[in-house]
């Protein structure tokens, strides 16, 4: 039995139901991300999920108080430390 631990809740799964990623996400929980299109918009990611039908992950962020309903993927989503880099 395996326990796979997110920020809300602490799941009991099977070790034969847990397949091994290829790659781990881009992105970890509490880190501070920027959307790729709206650079003045600092977030924060709160939910990471997987994508079964285009195999690939997704991201639910919070920008102050209000978690966004959007799933953002890797490409739509700029770590906050590369951003400032950027504006440097």
């Amino acid at each position: 039995m395996a326990i796979i631990m997110s920020p809300v809740t602490m799941i009991h799964v099977k070790k034969s139901n847990i397949r091994e990623l290829q790659t781990p996400p881009q992105f970890s929980y509490g880190e501070k991300i920027v959307p790729h299109n709206h650079f003045d918009i600092n977030g924060i990611v709160v939910g990471i999920y997987w994508h079964f039908k285009l195999n690939c992950f997704y991201y639910r962020i919070r920008i102050g108080d209000k978690i966004k309903s959007k799933r953002y993927f890797e490409k739509d989503l700029i770590s906050f430390e590369d951003n400032a880099e950027r504006r440097i």
